[in-house]
């Protein structure tokens, strides 16, 4: 579904079955697997080589580099994980279904999830000043004729934003 890389020849890749794909050099190699057909990837970013989140149904997962492992981030429930972001070593959000909103700061994860907005957001950004920005909307039902779809645009940092969006 998504791929990430520190650099040209350090590359990772994610998808279904909780596949993850790591490029070294020149090297493809299959770092992680499950035989469970409803387990999915859907996002990758990294804070650098050493540090890489992997994120998808209601998995979060760390790789220092070299070894992947679980990450218990607290209160995700019954909603699934679609984005994950790094703002710098150790500060990272993941956002999800329902308005699921996490972020790591200070070795702690903070659950913003009762602050709205409380639609799916389907990805997290990180801003060169450390905010971060997420996306989302009711984009994952089908479309009804004659009915327009809601977008939203969430935003978490020290400063506030533009309130104004202009092409």
């Amino acid at each position: 579904f998504k791929v990430w890389g520190s650099a040209a020849n350090d590359v990772y890749v994610v998808g279904e079955l909780e596949t993850i794909w790591h490029l070294r050099g020149s090297t493809w190699s299959l770092e992680r697997q499950s035989s469970n057909a409803s387990s999915r990837l859907t996002t990758v970013a990294g804070c650098s080589a050493h540090e890489v989140y992997a994120v998808g149904n209601l998995d979060v997962l760390r790789s220092d580099g070299t070894t992947w492992s679980a990450v218990s981030i607290g209160t995700i429930d019954d909603n699934g994980l679609n984005g994950v972001a790094c703002a710098g070593p150790g500060r990272i959000a993941v956002v999800g279904f329902a308005g699921t909103k996490e972020r790591l700061s200070g070795g702690r994860w903070d659950d913003d999830f009762s602050q709205p907005p409380s639609t799916d957001l389907h990805a997290v950004w990180a801003d060169p000043s450390g905010a971060f920005w997420a996306a989302g909307g009711d984009f994952s039902s089908d479309p009804r004729a004659g009915a327009s779809r809601n977008g939203v645009l969430a935003y978490y940092g020290s400063a506030p934003p533009s309130s104004t969006l202009s092409p």
